[in-house]
């Protein structure tokens, strides 16, 4: 199994976005992922974000959301894989930006 992100070296950077706005997206499409690719919760980064919400929050930040989608990679083919990205609403992220950076020097 592949690790998607390095755990130890994430919790030691993670101080460094207590000031700043974060939105993490991700699709943990489970049934996608092992049908297409045979791939697991442990083979994706969707754990790995969770948990740097949760422990962002944890520790008192309050600006830190996750953006899950579900079954958004229908129609796709299955040789496909589209990125996440492919499944951000372009116009809630760009008000997002917006509203987050009101005040920002």
């Amino acid at each position: 199994m592949d690790a998607p992100l390095d755990m130890e070296r994430l919790w030691r950077s993670a101080v460094h976005l207590r000031d700043v706005p974060l939105r993490a997206y991700h699709e943990p499409d489970i049934d996608w992922w092992l049908e297409h690719r045979g791939k697991s919760y442990y083979d994706m980064n969707s754990l790995d974000l969770a948990a740097l919400i949760a422990e962002l929050r944890a520790s008192g930040y309050t600006r830190a959301w996750l953006v899950t989608s579900y079954g958004e990679r229908a129609g796709y083919e299955s040789d496909s894989s589209p990125h996440t990205w492919s499944f951000v609403d372009d116009v809630d992220l760009a008000e997002w930006f917006v509203v987050t950076s009101e005040g920002v020097k």
